[in-house]
């Protein structure tokens, strides 16, 4: 298995200076990505993230993180799409419920 470690960017001391949000390096400094031994074409990554309409979740993930600027951006992120499938689960269980009630 392939680990691609996540490196830190280096900054001009001016932009370092401008920096004042925490760096998801220093928070989370264990952060690897495990990629299998052999990825898959581009195009099937592709095929698969349109397919789950997956590019436009993660842009627009991108953007709703970019805007609120959270502390800990990471954790915002696990606690927001936590969020979201807690409101999918609840969605489907009312649906079932609907659906089994209008069965009855």
């Amino acid at each position: 298995h392939q680990h691609r470690q996540l490196k830190p960017e280096k900054l001009t001391p001016e932009a370092s200076k401008q920096t004042q949000q925490s760096n998801i390096l220093t928070d989370y400094p264990a952060i690897t990505l495990k990629l299998p031994p052999a990825s898959p074409p581009l195009l099937e990554l592709d095929k698969f993230l349109e397919k789950h309409q997956l590019k436009e979740f993660l842009a627009d993930l991108v953007v709703f993180l970019a805007s609120r600027s959270p502390e800990k951006p990471l954790d915002f992120l696990l606690q927001h799409i936590q969020s979201l499938v807690a409101e999918w689960q609840s969605r489907e269980a009312n649906a079932n419920a609907s659906v089994t009630a209008q069965s009855l």
